[in-house]
């Protein structure tokens, strides 16, 4: 998502030897590695993505709300409608690198990272730890916009979001194992959102909007969850404020596998997805069967370092390739786009990224190359340490 090469001061030198490092929770490196690569594959634009990834409960868009009931233990990402390519192709990518592109925080210390455009600061990035909670903070380079995340092992803590030009508050904090509450403000509108947990899995959430009348908070929907004896989610309901049921997705299993969900609206299916798995082939192919279309697809497999996707949508069809090179460390060092021509086997470079890392194992730089061999960005990591 950001931009090149790392500036290591000498003081980070001296810090590798002398600061304690710490295991990340998995959330923290989920979040990371999307920060980064939605600037990687959205050519260093500079926005902040709204995507908090939270155990049980995921986040993305502006006000646009997915729930992901295993965080970190499933591989289905449930959409309420046919994805963006874009979206989708970032989803895939940054799921498929595997490693983490930074893996060095410091105890003791608070650690900023500038990613840098020559002159330009994209984005930065602060993590620090306060007793056992780590914190993770980004901002761009304008500051209109900043996010903060807080863990506490794998746990997210809190959570808040800022847009000043636009006006948009967002905040979340969890209140035990039980109660995840939300704040949005935005311009006038407040809109409270409570997530109840049962033993761990979300049971009910319920939305409320702030009537500017009556200054009372007012309940505009409410989602109850059922789940099987394996713990899996079977059905999600939506109910209006008068408790009639509007909305419900059913889910359908083979093992541990989600194999297909439908989407039904009052009595009828808006929306089927079908997930057909292949371990043969280490792929997927995700087929949308829609009221208002016949089908479209998206088909996506993993051979050795190439990731495939396969996007159909109203009879049109684009076919990308990724190659993935790791290093000897196991580390990111290359990702090569490729258009694949319909109907044919050949395939067109479109842009190459390279990666390059520090003496402490985080990501340093990204040369980004076109299909003419020239290197069109280079994009650097800086990186100092503060006195906590």
């Amino acid at each position: 998502m950001r931009k090149n090469i790392g500036l290591i001061m000498l003081a980070s030198s001296m810090a590798l030897n002398c600061l304690g490092q710490v295991t990340q929770p998995p959330a923290l490196t989920k979040s990371v590695n999307n920060t980064i690569f939605q600037q990687v594959l959205n050519d260093f634009d500079r926005r902040i993505p709204l995507v908090f990834f939270v155990p049980g409960f995921f986040f993305i868009g502006s006000i646009q709300v997915n729930n992901n009931i295993f965080f970190n233990e499933t591989d289905f990402y449930e959409e309420t409608e046919m994805p963006d390519l874009s979206e989708f192709t970032q989803q895939i990518v940054s799921n498929a690198i595997g490693s983490n592109l930074i893996p060095y925080i410091p105890k003791d210390s608070v650690m900023k990272v500038r990613i840098m455009d020559n002159n330009n600061l994209i984005i930065e990035m602060e993590f620090h730890h306060t007793e056992d909670t780590l914190f993770f903070n980004l901002t761009n380079g304008s500051q209109e916009k900043t996010k903060s995340i807080s863990y506490f092992n794998d746990k997210v803590l809190a959570t808040s979001y800022t847009d000043a030009r636009k006006g948009i508050n967002y905040s979340s904090r969890l209140y035990g194992d039980t109660l995840r509450k939300s704040l949005l403000h935005n311009d006038e509108r407040l809109i409270t959102t409570n997530i109840i947990y049962d033993d761990g899995y979300i049971s009910t959430i319920s939305t409320f909007k702030r009537n500017p009348d009556t200054k009372k908070d007012d309940l505009k929907k409410t989602e109850r969850f059922l789940y099987n004896e394996n713990h899996q989610l079977f059905e999600k309901k939506y109910f209006n404020p008068r408790d009639k049921m509007t909305r419900m997705i059913q889910y359908y299993y083979k093992g541990d596998t989600l194999v297909q969900y439908n989407i039904n609206q009052g009595t009828s299916v808006v929306l089927t997805v079908t997930n057909d798995y292949s371990s043969k082939d280490n792929s997927l192919l995700k087929t949308y069967y829609g009221s208002d279309f016949n089908y479209s697809r998206v088909h996506y497999f993993k051979e050795s370092d190439d990731l495939n996707v396969e996007f159909e949508k109203s009879r049109k069809t684009e076919k990308r390739r990724y190659i993935l090179k790791s290093d000897v460390n196991q580390r990111l060092s290359e990702l090569e786009y490729r258009l694949i021509q319909p109907d044919s086997p050949i395939t067109k470079t479109k842009k190459r990224w390279v990666f390059n890392y520090n003496a402490m194992g985080n990501l340093s730089s990204i040369k980004v190359i076109n299909k003419k061999g020239n290197i069109k960005k280079h994009i650097l990591l800086e990186y100092s340490f503060l006195r906590p």
